[in-house]
């Protein structure tokens, strides 16, 4: 009983840790790429669309990378991914703790860096 517990909690948590990476990343091609890029004045519900299909080239890439992925160790993939995740925070977070001068265009270029 505790073990069905515990698994239903562990798959809750990742289902909405995927949905909401998958809703931000779909919204930030929408709105930042689509908007900025492509169309300064765009209507509402064409970059609902552009959102819709982006949201399903993510899925598809991310179970494309997962099919790729599955022979592989998970605990060397999440060893992987906060190598990676480190790789590009900490930099920008010890330019901007120890350098007066650090702008936000210097650590754009940071995270671009790593």
């Amino acid at each position: 009983m505790l073990f069905a517990v515990v698994a239903a909690v562990a798959f809750a948590t990742i289902l909405a840790v995927v949905a909401g990476i998958t809703l931000a990343s779909s919204a930030s091609v929408a709105h930042d790429l689509y908007t900025s890029l492509r169309r300064r004045n765009a209507r509402q519900y064409s970059e609902v669309t552009v959102a819709r299909v982006a949201a399903a080239g993510i899925g598809a890439a991310a179970i494309g990378l997962g099919l790729l992925a599955r022979d592989l160790n998970v605990a060397f993939l999440v060893g992987l991914a906060f190598a990676v995740a480190a790789s590009a925070n900490l930099p920008v977070l010890l330019y901007s703790l120890f350098w007066r001068k650090f702008t936000t265009r210097g650590a754009v270029w940071a995270v671009y860096g790593a």
